[in-house]
């Protein structure tokens, strides 16, 4: 593939590059997510969209001395640049990720079996609405309030069934699809401006400065 496409600061460098790349981008952003966990922000920051591509495909990772040594060992190699030397990307694929010592801890085939209880399971204080628990986990800036028309368009909409995060998904999805026959086009204008907000929304980034870049790191 070489579709320039996913979340920006997420992106790998080949994907900026607009290169063919693989799969092996998707471990670019497993390092990304890992940084962002331990660091409390993505890798690259920037201010526009061009200065962070310059970052992504130049500049080096900054890392502090707080972060464990197997933490930083697996960001290292999930987050280098040459695709084809990135953790994972070996004909052996997510066995080698999964072998990492970052990962000593997790029995995987327990995990496949779903035999691992969650560290953390939420309860429900069953005193809230289905509606009041949604504004409770949803940021107010982002919480949709959607006509009837457009409700009744996802009175089949199922999470667990359909695959969905939000109902904004399955409205980028109506709208990719063009199947509106069954609104008012009051209701139709609404679904396709709440997928065109949901294209254009991006996460804001800061910027940070860049040094020149670091050696191959050696795996664990």
């Amino acid at each position: 593939m070489n579709q320039p496409v996913g979340t920006p600061l997420y992106k790998a460098p080949e994907v900026y590059e607009a290169r063919p790349y693989t799969r092996s981008v998707d471990w670019w952003a497993l390092g990304a997510m890992i940084y962002k966990m331990v660091v409390g922000h993505p890798p690259f920051l920037a201010n526009t969209l061009k200065d962070l591509a310059l970052m992504v495909t130049e500049a080096p990772v900054m890392y502090t001395k707080a972060i464990p040594r197997q933490t930083r060992n697996i960001i290292e190699g999930l987050l280098m640049k040459n695709g084809s030397c990135r953790l994972g990307s070996s004909a052996n694929g997510a066995e080698d990720v999964a072998a990492h010592p970052f990962f000593s801890t997790i029995d995987w085939n327990a995990l496949k079996k779903k035999h691992v209880r969650p560290p953390f399971i939420p309860k429900p204080c069953g005193k809230c609405t289905a509606e009041e628990q949604i504004s409770i986990q949803t940021p107010p800036h982002l919480i949709m309030h959607l006509s009837r028309g457009v409700q009744e368009a996802f009175d089949e909409f199922c999470e667990s069934a359909e695959g969905k995060s939000s109902v904004k998904e399955a409205a980028v999805e109506f709208h990719d699809t063009d199947d509106s026959s069954s609104l008012d086009s009051e209701s139709c204008e609404e679904l396709r401006d709440l997928a065109e907000d949901s294209n254009s929304a991006q996460e804001p980034v800061e910027e940070v400065s860049s040094l020149c870049c670091c050696c191959r790191p050696t795996f664990l």
